[in-house]
């Protein structure tokens, strides 16, 4: 009775950590990018961290450029591994030219210049669209990056929504707590059938 409290109890360990490790990711949306690097930081991207910024392309949210807010800066930490980031936006107001969206390596959470890595020009609409390509599947490198939007003269303030997605499986990454119990339970579940195993060949089962 004693081995199968235990086996239950390893297993319990192992599909708890497992849960953690398949958590759902979370939606920045806690202010607006900032018009200078560094960017307003939202933490890290990832499945376990963050995957959406804004919910701008339901014309709603926190996400937003406007004359007196030009460019919107968003900075973030990601792990390395395959990267994917659309953007959706709501009204554009009366631009004509669209906007243009980069994404930019950084140096140091402080820096105040990047590398461009990708840019899109999302075109004119008078109404909500998307989503739009920045990147897809792009391989990088652990590190700082920002999404940076530019636009032109408008009378309204579009809203805008980042989408991130890990189409490799990375950003998923176990955090090391999680991996510590997922170890320590499939051990116990391992060695515990070891020792089953021997005490039945001893004929003492």
């Amino acid at each position: 009775m004693r081995i199968n409290k235990a086996l239950v109890l390893g297993f319990g360990l192992a599909v708890l950590a497992g849960g953690q490790a398949m958590a759902a990711c979370s939606t920045y949306t806690a202010g607006n990018g900032a018009e200078t690097f560094p960017g307003t930081y939202v933490g890290t991207v990832s499945a376990l961290g963050v995957c959406q910024i804004g919910t701008g392309h339901s014309n709603t949210g926190t996400t937003l450029i406007s004359p007196s807010a030009n460019p919107s800066i968003y900075e973030f930490y990601f792990d390395g591994g395959a990267l994917s980031i659309t953007e959706s936006v709501g009204n554009n107001g009366t631009l004509t030219s669209g906007w243009d969206v980069e994404l930019l390596s950084l140096a140091t959470q402080s820096s105040t210049s990047g590398t461009v890595l990708a840019s899109i020009n999302i075109p004119y609409s008078s109404a909500p669209s998307g989503p739009f390509s920045l990147v897809t599947g792009m391989n990088l490198g652990a590190g700082y990056y920002s999404v940076s939007n530019f636009i032109g003269n408008i009378s309204t303030d579009p809203q805008y929504q980042l989408n991130f997605a890990f189409p490799a499986g990375t950003g998923g990454i176990p955090e090391p707590a999680a991996w510590a119990l997922m170890v320590l339970g499939f051990g116990s579940v391992g060695a515990l059938m070891r020792n089953r195993r021997r005490t039945t060949q001893l004929g003492l089962a």
